[in-house]
């Protein structure tokens, strides 16, 4: 979808399967269905406002979405600040069994993550621009502004090819025809929001299996 932003497409969407192996349970499954949609000269905060305002449609009851940064809600509930003193796996930890637990039960934008977290997002100073979406303590939508200095898209995929050979896990190689497109698309944000997810929550549901279809 990016590249196709890179040709000039400035308002793009799909709605398809998508998969994710090794993760199953009340909110997961290995299988499931997201809407994505890109813009040419967004940034997150515009499609935060899209997804309020689709927000608002399916849930008009609903309160608009607060918003609180990952930096307020790590003090505030694991005790430390992940700028200060960065650990991927206690970071990573703390977000499923202390942040997450204490968010909100409307909806809720978690803005502004630890540019470790972000690698495909653009940075502002220490922070990078990215926002998930909550509902019910549920996290429904990830989104970015998009990074778009091949350069430096090109050093962050480098270090985590170098993380993941550390790690014993698989290498991928860079995608250059994807780098290479990066500096025409200039400025752009988009965002992925799990439908399964969603369709579950507006049907008072606690188990995504129930929402699913099955053949």
């Amino acid at each position: 979808m990016k590249k196709l932003l890179a040709c000039g497409m400035d308002r793009i969407y799909q709605i398809g399967p998508c998969f994710r192996e090794g993760e199953r349970g009340s909110r997961h499954n290995p299988e499931f269905t997201m809407i994505e949609w890109y813009r040419l000269g967004a940034d997150y905060l515009d499609i935060a406002r899209d997804t309020e305002e689709l927000f608002s449609v399916l849930a008009p009851d609903e309160p608009r979405p607060e918003r609180m940064s990952v930096r307020e809600a790590y003090l505030r509930w694991a005790g430390w600040d992940p700028w200060r003193e960065w650990d991927q796996d206690r970071f990573d930890f703390d977000m499923a069994g202390k942040v997450e637990p204490m968010l909100p039960k409307g909806a809720v934008f978690l803005m502004d993550y630890p540019l470790e977290a972000a690698s495909l997002a653009k940075a502002r100073g220490e922070v990078a621009e990215r926002w998930e979406f909550y509902w019910k303590g549920v996290e429904l939508a990830n989104c970015f502004s998009e990074l778009c200095d091949a350069e430096e898209q090109r050093r962050r995929f480098g270090k985590a090819r170098a993380e993941r050979r550390e790690l014993g896990e698989a290498d991928y190689p860079l995608d250059e025809e994807f780098l290479s497109a990066l500096p025409k698309i200039g400025k752009a944000s988009g965002v992925a929001l799990g439908i399964d997810r969603l369709v579950m929550l507006l049907c008072g549901e606690r188990d995504i299996s129930s929402v699913m279809c099955r053949e």
